[in-house]
């Protein structure tokens, strides 16, 4: 009776509070100030209210409402919106937070001088992801110097090798005074040189700074990259056409990957900074290249080759007339792509029109790595974010399995794509909670479009058996669409491969590395 008692008492108050705030917020205007004070506190009432379980509907009604008005107040939208133009179904967060956070221009033009000011040091890595460092610094202490971010505030710091892990010491900037707890000098280059001169050990790990790591080759000077117009926009940025100096002072053209202007979060930066270490291992012809990094200054830019004749997508939407042969050839070096990506151990998880440009030659180049897996067999996820539904495989939709089997189910859907010279998204007119029914239960999801020739059906009902272990492997596809051709290299080259680009490229693009595991 007691418990009984106090869980009404504890109805009334919170059914009291949701009508008060519902008052307040549809009766004075002050309750755009108002609102967000009481977001928190709606939802917590509301949530223990329904577990209650309360018997009167009235105030369950008003419970609902004011659930609702808390959500809309505090973020836009519903969790689950649809991009129709790529088909992806994008699950948001209840708290939703801004791609790029504001910070006081004034701070900003600061931290931007003194980015200059360090650029001019080699052990200056500007945003480097801390988890890069590992990679980097190798011998007991080692070090360098990069910017982040803490608490939103953007701090400099010292990562250096010791004890065989990677410490990173924060480092003070105050009244145009450098610091490291009650060290303090008027440069940061005093600064480091009264440490490594004296041997200090600087607490609480007592780590020694010996040995400044320069950056990398790879590593692009903002000041070299000359931006030009403009050719599209992603999700963390946009790209553009651009020339890139050499150290000999020659220009050459380029791809620049721009992530967009403003303080980018941490994981942004690294997730970007992860794309361009993909790019930076592969070395293949139908693969787009990679020229270097800009992540010493922001906003950080990723320096691609460029190729002249743009987007696939585009082109094909453009030219009515491309012929059956040349739509062959699109798909055959997108499918030599794939061999070596497959064989490279990489697992491209977005393949698809949007994401093959063009090269000098009308030749694809596969782009866009920022899903890509590196060093795994299989990726597993709990749950889909941002994922390309109509491209998407029934075991990736139904397991979150993703591998090179799925990737090609998704050659499958390109290929449907290029004979149907990208008019549409595939699976056109059919909204996404079918598209799914049709890719896990039937086979096969979707016709060749009308007056493909008969390989084209031979290739996506490959591409389409639903058991990925029977499914087909890019060398059987290459295979159909080239039976006299001899199957691609499929492995990484220590050199150049046999397709190199010219020997004005070769001086300035970066040599492939070893295949190692980026998460």
């Amino acid at each position: 009776m007691k418990k009984a008692y106090n869980d009404n008492i504890c109805i009334y108050k919170q059914q009291r509070l949701v009508e008060f705030i519902l008052l307040v917020q549809h009766t004075t205007r002050s309750a755009k100030l108002l609102r967000p004070l009481f977001t928190f506190r709606i939802g917590r009432a509301t949530s223990s209210l329904i577990v209650m379980q309360s018997s009167n509907a009235t105030t369950r009604s008003r419970i609902k409402g004011a659930r609702r008005q808390s959500r809309g107040s505090s973020r836009s939208g519903s969790t689950e919106r649809k991009n129709r133009r790529g088909g992806r179904s994008r699950i948001r967060s209840r708290k939703q937070t801004r791609s790029v956070e504001a910070i006081d221009p004034a701070i900003e033009a600061m931290y931007r001088k003194i980015d200059k000011q360090l650029i001019k040091h080699e052990w200056f890595h500007g945003v480097m992801p801390r988890s890069d460092c590992e990679e980097i610094l190798k011998d007991e202490g080692d070090y360098l110097v990069r910017r982040t971010t803490v608490a939103k505030a953007v701090k400099y710091c010292i990562s250096v090798r010791h004890d065989g892990v990677t410490k990173h010491i924060p480092i003070n900037y105050q009244d145009n005074k450098w610091s490291i707890l009650n060290e303090n000098r008027n440069t940061l280059e005093e600064l480091i040189e009264s440490y490594m001169k004296e041997r200090k050990m600087i607490p609480p790990s007592n780590v020694i700074l010996v040995t400044a790591v320069s950056r990398p080759e790879y590593f692009i000077l903002h000041e070299d990259v000359i931006l030009g117009k403009n050719l599209g926009r992603g999700a963390f940025g946009e790209v553009y056409e651009g020339k890139l100096k050499l150290r000999e002072g020659k220009l050459i053209d380029v791809a620049v990957k721009r992530a967009h202007e403003g303080h980018l979060k941490k994981s942004q930066i690294t997730a970007f900074v992860r794309e361009a270490k993909i790019i930076r291992r592969l070395n293949h012809a139908n693969i787009v290249r990679i020229f270097g990094v800009a992540v010493l200054e922001e906003p950080v830019m990723i320096l691609l080759e460029l190729a002249v004749n743009g987007s696939m997508k585009a082109y094909l939407k453009k030219n009515e007339s491309v012929s059956v042969d040349q739509k062959l050839n699109f798909a055959k070096d997108a499918c030599r792509g794939m061999c070596y990506l497959s064989g490279a151990k990489v697992i491209h998880r977005d393949l698809a029109a949007r994401n093959c440009l063009l090269g000098e030659s009308y030749e694809v180049k596969i782009t866009d790595f920022g899903l890509s897996v590196v060093d795994k067999s299989e990726l597993r996820l709990s749950k889909l974010q941002k994922v390309p539904i109509r491209w998407l495989s029934p075991e990736t939709l139904t397991e979150g399995v993703f591998t090179t089997k799925t990737d090609v189910w998704s050659f499958g859907i390109l290929t449907w794509e290029i004979f149907a010279s990208c008019k549409s998204d595939p699976f056109p007119g059919i909204h996404n909670a079918e598209v799914i029914e049709l890719i896990t239960n039937k086979t096969p999801p979707i016709d060749p479009p009308d007056g493909s020739p008969e390989i084209v059906k031979v290739i996506m009902d490959q591409c389409f058996i639903k058991n990925p272990h029977e499914r087909a492997d890019f060398a059987t596809i290459f295979h159909i669409l080239a039976p006299s051709e001899p199957l691609p290299a499929s492995v990484i080259l220590s050199g150049l491969d046999t397709n190199a680009p010219s020997q004005e490229q070769q001086k300035s693009c970066i040599e492939p590395l070893p295949l190692q595991s980026v998460d």
